[in-house]
């Protein structure tokens, strides 16, 4: 038996007409009687369905669903029409309820939900504030993790297993919450995680999520962060799309432009300090030290000579001395550039 049979089953029922059910190429997936034959149809003439095809006496219309789907029903003329646009309407319902509101929400994240599986996951959508990640690990991993996050999370939390490797989670949160940010949380969890699971995981944090609608674009956001984080920052296990927000920018750029901006910035004698490893560790890590050199040397544990050395190495082949607010964002903003450049 065809696979979605017993989806237009009821459709004949309530329509009186046989209705036929076929994937874009054709492969028939469902029929309640003889089925109709199938037509291929360009996307112009998707757009235009129902039609009706006299010399078969069917009306063929579009299934708006995940993939879209071609559907044909017996009859022509006005009821063709009106029974062919109820067909589709209620076809899409049916499939819409053949998932729960996870797979829905999966849909929804990865913006391939139907606007019917939209409105249904809406319906029981928890109204809150949350915040938004993305939780990556290797793919062979993922049942560990997915089951520690189970554990984990609160009654209100959203939790939802995505392709590959991949967690998506929204982290129910309110004014009187313990944690001061969604940064906060993040690292709480790192720990915890670090301390139970023996495997790599990025946290990826993106906008907090206040109403459905925000939903997807955060999830986004923070599968962005995680993308660009690791080019920039490989080392480091968590990641915000607002500190990233610039590379989203630096992205966006023209490519001819962003080429002909990097080339005019990078000489050689820069370019040999992007590619020294030692150098940019040390360059990353003071500025993730606030330009702080005492706290620089203590948590790479290098005399404090030694990391002044290396600074001015870097200022002398850059010109830029990053011991200075300026001249650091300036170093960070070329690093970027570079890297994306590379991409």
């Amino acid at each position: 038996m065809p696979k979605l049979d017993y989806t237009i089953q009821p459709i004949a029922a309530a329509t009186g007409a046989d209705v036929t059910l076929f994937d874009m190429g054709g492969q028939l997936e469902g029929a309640t009687g003889e089925p109709a034959p199938f037509r291929l149809f360009s996307e112009k003439e998707l757009a235009a369905l129902p039609i009706c095809d006299e010399a078969n006496n069917v009306t063929y219309f579009a299934v708006q669903t995940r993939p879209i789907r071609i559907g044909a029903i017996v009859g022509c003329g006005e009821v063709g029409l009106i029974c062919a646009r109820l067909a589709a309407r209620l076809i899409e319902n049916e499939l819409a309820h053949t998932v729960d509101d996870n797979e829905r929400m999966r849909l929804l994240l990865c913006g391939e939900a139907t606007e019917t599986q939209i409105l249904a996951l809406k319906s029981n959508f928890r109204q809150a504030d949350y915040y938004m990640m993305a939780l990556f690990c290797p793919p062979n991993k993922l049942p560990a993790l997915l089951s520690f996050m189970q554990a984990f999370k609160e009654e209100n939390d959203v939790l939802v297993k995505m392709d590959g490797g991949t967690i998506a989670y929204a982290r129910a949160c309110s004014a009187d919450d313990e944690y001061q940010s969604a940064n906060e949380f993040a690292n709480v969890l790192r720990d915890n995680l670090s301390e139970e699971l023996p495997f790599p995981i990025k946290i990826c944090i993106g906008d907090a999520v206040h109403s459905f609608e925000q939903l997807e674009p955060a999830y986004s956001h923070a599968v962005f962060a995680c993308r660009y984080g690791q080019l920039v920052d490989p080392s480091s296990d968590v990641y915000s799309y607002k500190e990233y927000a610039l590379v989203k920018m630096l992205a966006e750029v023209k490519t001819d432009t962003f080429a002909r901006y990097a080339s005019s910035l990078i000489d050689d004698s820069f370019r040999a300090v992007l590619a020294d490893e030692e150098l940019m560790t040390t360059a990353e890590m003071f500025m993730k030290n606030s330009l702080n050199i005492s706290e620089t040397s203590r948590s790479m544990y290098m005399h404090r000579n030694t990391l002044i050395y290396r600074l001015d190495k870097i200022e002398k082949a850059t010109g830029l001395n990053i011991r200075q607010f300026n001249d650091a964002f300036t170093f960070r903003l070329i690093h970027l550039m570079y890297k994306l450049n590379d991409v």
